[in-house]
């Protein structure tokens, strides 16, 4: 383990996937575990609905919880871990319909989010939401685990579409203790 360790510290790891999947847990784990910096998921969820915006204002506010990432993960010289990343943005965006009503501006937010999502060296989906979770609150209504379900395996094949798919790695549900998913990142994705 120590020498993938050490091949990871200069390595640039994004962790994302739905709600209550185990994203920043592992982050944080993979952080202390390959003594990197983590980097906090968003200033806010980019998930919570805010319902006293308009949709363009809601859509500065990922533009600018865009820039604010991708600055901080700019900003490092060494390698990081990082809590979401700019795909969970663009497809924040796209489920809510928001490019039927304003193509031009969807297409440039869209257009800068996938131009900054292939300088990760790894981005690592957790298995997906767990099935004990039966309903949570979600877009600031309840949603039950199978639309959890939906918008992890989008944002899974928005990934592929995006990236090359030697940089998209999906944990297997089997993997269910924190340590097993580290190791799993360990060997699947460091050493390779």
């Amino acid at each position: 383990m120590s020498k993938q360790i050490t091949e990871a510290a200069e390595m640039r790891l994004a962790v994302t996937g739905a709600s209550n999947c185990g994203k920043t847990t592992l982050a944080k784990d993979l952080a202390k575990t390959l003594k990197l910096q983590v980097i906090p998921e968003f200033l806010g969820s980019p998930f919570e609905v805010s319902p006293h915006l308009t949709p363009l204002q809601e859509m500065k506010r990922f533009a600018a919880i865009l820039e604010a990432k991708s600055h901080r993960e700019a900003t490092l010289s060494n390698g990081f871990v990082s809590d979401r990343c700019p795909i969970d943005l663009a497809y924040s965006w796209l489920i809510r319909g928001l490019p039927l009503r304003y193509p031009k501006e969807s297409q440039d937010f869209i257009s800068l989010c996938k131009k900054q999502s292939p300088h990760y060296d790894a981005l690592v989906f957790p298995p997906g939401p767990s099935p004990e979770l039966g309903s949570v609150n979600y877009f600031g209504k309840p949603a039950r685990i199978w639309e959890m379900w939906r918008n992890h395996n989008a944002l899974i094949g928005l990934a592929f579409q995006w990236l090359p798919t030697n940089k998209v790695h999906v944990i297997p549900t089997h993997v269910e203790t924190r340590e097993q998913r580290i190791e799993w990142v360990l060997e699947n994705c460091i050493t390779k």
